[in-house]
This record gives C-alpha cells, structure tokens and sequence, in this order.
C-alpha cells in the first residue's frame, strides 16, 4: 500500500479568494457610495456593516491566497511518499519513482503530528532510531517546539555543511529540511494525497507497530512549530 502526497486543487482557493475579495470590494464601494450621499447615522451604519463583513473577508482571502502560492510553489516539485509492506516502511521525501529510506517495523518507532513549517496545515512524522539510506544525514535530530524561526536556515546550513550531503539531490535536502523542523526525514502532510485510502495505511500501520504510531491527529492542541521572536 503507497500514499502520495499531491499538492491537490487550487480551485478551491482560486474560488474562495475571489468571493472574499469580492466582499471586501463591495463593503469598500459601498462605504464610498454612503460617504458621498449620506453623514450621521447612515454613515456610521453603513461603515459599520462594511467592517464587519470587511475585515473577515481579508482575513480569509489572506488564508486562500496563501494556499494558492504554496500550490505555485510546489505544484512541478517531488513531493513525499510512503509505502507499508511487511518488511517495514518505505519513504521518498521527495517521490520521483523510488523509495530510498527504509524503516523496519522491528525498532521502536512513533509517530506525531507537528504543524507546517509556517504553522500551516499539520504533517505526521515518524520516528525511528534507525532509518536506512538516509546516509550521510542522520536519523534524527533533537528539536524543542516552537522552533525559532530566524536560526533555521543558519541550522539547515550547519547540517549541511557538517554531513557533506549532496545540495543538488532534492531527496537530500527535502530530508535536511524535515529534519531541521521535524527532527525527523519522514513526513508527509495527509491533507491531500493518492494512493491507497488512509484509512486502510492506519488501519495496517497501527497493526505492525502495535498500535505505537497511528495517522489519527491527537485530541490535543498541536502547538506550534516556528515562532518568531521580536527581540
């Protein structure tokens, strides 16, 4: 059984983007209609009304537009893929038709959820003392969440430098960044993927582990991953 992960539909975004924007330019043109007709009370109303419906409106066509960029940006790339069989897991952080990380199900393994790298979305991660083909960059790495978010690519180039991996191999350096805000090269974000349902991947996974790792998110709060301090 494989998941891939797919960088899904932008027309959802697409459309939503424009309905909020939508909104947000009839509040504005209604607030300037109201100001060339009307003062007092009618006036206030009116910009009353237009923030309240405004505001939101911003807000969520802020959230649609930053889906469709992330889409732009990662529609023509290799993304993460997983495949369970009976001698363990495979994974590709960056799937181009092989999986060259294994996992045997025999290690004591675990799995988490942590948020996207901008605190976005959520990516299940799995980890593992032993993680072969991951060469030269290591199993893992210790990490405290949040992370601070201005050290990160100081702490990718350190990683990098320290571990002579191949810059130009998108499975390495898709591995060193999940590694750097992970802690771990498997991960994958299941809010869009292909492939064999995830219910069924839970459903084994949890068999072969014992239950110790499982794609269902925690009941608790996931907090953040990066936080960006102003001092």
């Amino acid at each position: 059984m494989v998941v891939f992960v797919t960088v899904g539909a932008v027309w959802p975004n697409a459309l939503g983007c424009a309905l909020y924007l939508a909104l947000l330019a009839g509040g504005v043109w209604t607030v300037f209609l109201l100001s060339r007709h009307h003062t007092g009370a009618v006036l206030y109303a009116g910009v009353t009304v237009a923030l309240t419906v405004g505001l939101p409106a911003l807000w969520l066509a802020g959230r649609h537009i930053t889906c469709i960029l992330s889409w732009l940006r990662w529609r023509n790339r290799p993304l993460p893929a997983m495949r369970l069989t009976a001698d363990g897991l495979d994974y590709s952080p960056a799937y181009t038709g092989d999986f060259p990380l294994h996992v045997n199900w025999l290690p004591v393994l675990e799995s988490h959820y942590r948020r996207g790298a901008d605190n976005t979305g959520f990516v299940w991660c799995l980890y593992s003392p032993a993680i072969d083909g991951v060469d030269p960059l290591p199993s893992s790495i210790h990490r405290e969440w949040p992370l601070d978010a201005r050290r990160l690519w100081g702490e990718l180039r350190h990683l990098v430098g320290v571990t002579g991996m191949d810059e130009r191999s998108p499975v390495q350096m898709a591995a060193a960044l999940h590694l750097i805000h992970y802690g771990t090269p498997v991960a994958l974000n299941l809010y869009y993927t292909s492939g064999t349902p995830l219910a069924v991947v839970d459903a084994y996974l949890r068999e072969r582990t014992d239950g110790r790792c499982t794609l269902q998110p925690p009941d608790e709060k996931i907090p953040p991953t990066t936080r960006v301090r102003a001092w």
